[in-house]
């Protein structure tokens, strides 16, 4: 049993079973430990997975083309104060640089009333952006979470962001919901159910009619990212991309 799998059964056998938002949390995020702290090169054709960033630079110049459309009709309605990009869940950088460096080079009058600014809670991750941005020192700048970054005027976005939120699963027994949780079972662990008073926001008549076993998820902190994004923009864009 390693490190992280040990502080996860103490906490478990301290508090009992735990929530799988709780289990992800830590799994991923754990400040020592956690997934996307550990290493900055998990993505890409050497690492556990690809995305439209790690396999050149095209996505990014497509969004900075985008994103130059939509700032400039803020500019020509004769706005002289900056706007901001906002990018939450920037990972190593490399799409914030994608996007800045086409900006630069195809909108030179955008870039120039712009402000980059990526909201990262993670000191390690901040590290890896910082060595990738650092041509753009002088534009990118960081905050720990939306109170240091609001009001925006501009867009706000991210990338494959929310579907690394921590979520709680919930399954259907019979004419009730119970959480999945996880506990421990000998030297590993395992799913144990927890009945809940959970309704999916499904109408019983509805839910009624799910086959035994069906299993929904539901994520709380993709749903507060959501409204705090959108209370922290004044005016401009909001978007997140998934795929």
């Amino acid at each position: 049993m390693n490190e992280l799998q040990q502080i996860i059964r103490t906490e478990i056998e301290a508090a009992g079973p735990m929530t799988c938002a709780r289990f992800m949390e830590l799994a991923l995020y754990h400040e020592v430990h956690g997934y996307y702290e550990k290493r900055s090169d998990q993505v890409g054709t050497g690492g556990d997975f690809i995305t439209s960033v790690s396999v050149g630079d095209l996505f990014g110049r497509l969004l900075a083309a985008h994103f130059a459309v939509w700032l400039r009709e803020m500019s020509d309605h004769g706005r002289q104060e900056p706007f901001q990009i906002v990018e939450a869940g920037a990972h190593t950088g490399r799409l914030a640089a994608d996007v800045l460096t086409e900006l630069q080079a195809g909108h030179p009058e955008i870039f120039e009333m712009l402000g980059y600014v990526i909201i990262e809670p993670s000191a390690e991750r901040t590290k890896w952006q910082r060595a990738t941005l650092a041509s753009f020192e002088n534009k990118v700048s960081w905050r720990s979470g939306w109170q240091d970054a609001a009001p925006v005027s501009g867009i706000i976005f991210s990338n494959e962001l929310l579907d690394a939120f921590p979520v709680h699963r919930f399954v259907r027994e019979g004419n009730k919901w119970s959480e999945l949780r996880i506990g421990v079972k000998g030297d590993s662990f395992d799913w144990i159910n927890v009945p809940t008073e959970f309704s999916a926001g499904v109408p019983e008549e509805r839910a009624e009619q799910l086959p035994a076993g069906f299993v929904i998820e539901r994520s709380p902190a993709a749903e507060r990212w959501w409204a705090d994004a959108a209370r922290g923009l004044r005016e401009g864009w909001l978007m997140t991309i998934d795929y």
